[in-house]
């Protein structure tokens, strides 16, 4: 999320300076009173560390736990290669499963005309 997000430059301005799991209020715009809640923000770790988003776990939990989500410009290297090798795997196999089935389908083609 950059500055400049929310239509409102109030509520833009608690966007990016109000703490993850905070409520503020009531804040007047020209869309009438508000309640802030940030639950989620992500790419601003000067603000919020690895914490990015609020998840509740319990009932009694009303406003969530600060847990650690995605940054952008983090990546988790480990996870990566471990896609990267599903994902080609995957495509292979998808594509023997194709070939196989286009093979099949020209022969049963051919076969009959």
């Amino acid at each position: 999320m950059k500055k400049g997000y929310c239509r409102s430059p109030q509520l833009d301005k608690y966007c990016f300076s109000v703490s993850l799991g905070e409520v503020v209020g009531p804040v007047e715009t020209d869309y009438g009173y508000h309640l802030i809640l940030i639950s989620e923000r992500t790419n601003c770790p000067k603000l919020d560390g690895d914490n990015t988003v609020i998840i509740q776990t319990r009932g009694d939990d009303i406003f969530g736990t600060l847990h650690e989500g995605k940054q952008f410009g983090k990546p988790n290297i480990p996870q990566l290669v471990i896609d990267q090798v599903v994902f080609w795997s995957l495509t292979l196999v998808a594509g023997g499963i194709c070939a196989e089935l286009s093979e099949k389908l020209v022969s049963i083609i051919t076969v009959h005309n």
